[in-house]
């Protein structure tokens, strides 16, 4: 996927390189900012289907860690997956408040052998994630998919501290 492909992704919120870290509370994205992204990966030819079940949690600082884990799993699919024809995103909401985000595509990994500490995207997220009681994984499935998942508390989720 040529590299101006990723950074549409990325330039839709200013964030630079993939960099999902915030410096300021007024750039926490709400839950339908993920509406250009999922758009501009069907722009570029990949069957990208959203599906949203559940009440929305009014909570500010949940809608974004949603949206920076499934932008950042948009984006890798698009710049690391090979043949990604299809990516799946999954978002549904308990009656607890919190969200379970499923993101999966079907390009097979640039590499057999990627590991939980490559790159630092996923990372910075597992440790957010992490942050706000929640749970992250990703990587690929018997099926050969490549997944992400996160398991994201309402309340839980710290809005001034975005860095790992």
């Amino acid at each position: 996927m040529p590299q101006y492909a990723v950074r549409a992704l990325t330039e839709f919120d200013g964030a630079a390189n993939g960099d999902d870290t915030h410096t300021q509370e007024s750039d926490q994205h709400s839950w339908d900012d993920i509406r250009p992204i999922l758009a501009h990966a069907r722009r570029l030819g990949i069957v990208t289907v959203f599906t949203e079940t559940g009440t929305r949690a009014d909570d500010e600082a949940q809608a974004d860690l949603c949206f920076d884990v499934t932008r950042e799993a948009i984006t890798n699919a698009i710049r690391h997956g090979q043949n990604v024809v299809h990516i799946s995103i999954a978002w549904n909401h308990s009656e607890n408040g919190t969200v379970a985000v499923i993101i999966r595509n079907d390009g097979s990994p640039a590499r057999k052998d990627a590991r939980k500490d490559d790159g630092t995207g996923l990372v910075r997220l597992f440790h957010r994630v992490e942050s706000a009681s929640g749970i992250f994984e990703y990587g690929p499935n018997e099926d050969g998919e490549w997944v992400v998942e996160a398991t994201i508390p309402s309340n839980g989720v710290n809005e001034k501290d975005h860095t790992a």
